[in-house]
């Protein structure tokens, strides 16, 4: 498998900066504006969900309808990618935005961060969707780029038959890390489905505060989601040792990642 993150050492607190859908606390999220306003603000590494159009392509959009966002029932999977590209989820500087491909995003943002890629695999069903990202990733040379996650486990088992080296995320809620029931549960499950990463809700670190440590013990990361108080990512830094931080707000964590790392030299 290979190594995603860069060394811990350069990184300000040896924490990742993890923008949830971007930088959801100041832009539209999943858009191209949130994830070059995250990435310009100081996250390594963006996180965004993904499903699959009618005609079977890759698009950056959290939501199973538009109602939220674009206040229509319809399902995302139900519309061609050509009519999902032009619909409207906000407005920044004056400008509409619309919903991007997972192409588009990778066209653009290049190699310049990490990509959390969570596939929303886990109300709907499509299929195929797991070859299909596999194959768009070695299409722009992003497999060391790319982390791969999914509350559908199974999807990650997928994932894994069509790449035997992409980056792997077990993505946990509480009641699905409860399931498993403890820490050493959480790593077995994660040894399970060959993962390189853990990604808890945050109330199961204030439950289970030593799961960094034997996510560590393991080889595992841990990036916890999704966290904007400044009490919690301390709590997160000191007590737990995470190896980042996914939140809505990532310019702020960096700027406070670097304060806290030069009051702990």
């Amino acid at each position: 498998m290979r190594t995603l993150t860069q060394p811990r050492e350069q990184i300000p607190a040896r924490c990742l900066v993890i923008g949830h859908r971007g930088a959801a606390a100041t832009c539209p999220e999943n858009t191209l504006f949130s994830f070059v306003t995250a990435r310009d603000t100081g996250a390594h590494m963006i996180e965004l969900d993904v499903q699959q159009s009618v005609d079977e392509k890759l698009i950056v959009f959290h939501d199973e309808t538009l109602e939220r966002l674009c206040r229509e029932p319809t399902t995302v999977g139900s519309l061609p990618e050509s009519v999902l590209m032009t619909k409207v989820v906000g407005q920044r500087n004056e400008q509409l935005v619309t919903i991007p491909s997972l192409a588009q995003v990778f066209s653009t943002l290049r190699d310049s961060l990490l990509y959390n890629v969570e596939l929303k695999t886990d109300a709907i069903h499509y299929p195929g969707i797991e070859a299909r990202l596999v194959s768009l990733v070695r299409t722009y040379g992003l497999s060391d780029q790319v982390l791969v996650s999914s509350f559908n486990h199974e999807s990650l088992r997928l994932v894994r038959q069509y790449d035997q080296q992409l980056s792997l995320g077990l993505l946990l809620d509480h009641a699905q890390a409860q399931q498993c029931g403890n820490c050493d549960g959480i790593v077995v499950r994660a040894r399970e489905y060959a993962c390189f990463s853990v990604h808890p809700e945050f109330s199961v670190l204030r439950d289970w505060p030593d799961l960094g440590a034997r996510c560590h013990a393991a080889g595992l990361r841990i990036f916890p989601w999704t966290v904007d108080n400044e009490d919690d990512w301390r709590f997160l830094v000191e007590e737990v040792d995470v190896d980042g931080i996914i939140t809505n707000d990532p310019g702020r964590l960096h700027g406070w990642l670097v304060k806290h790392a030069e009051r702990h030299r």
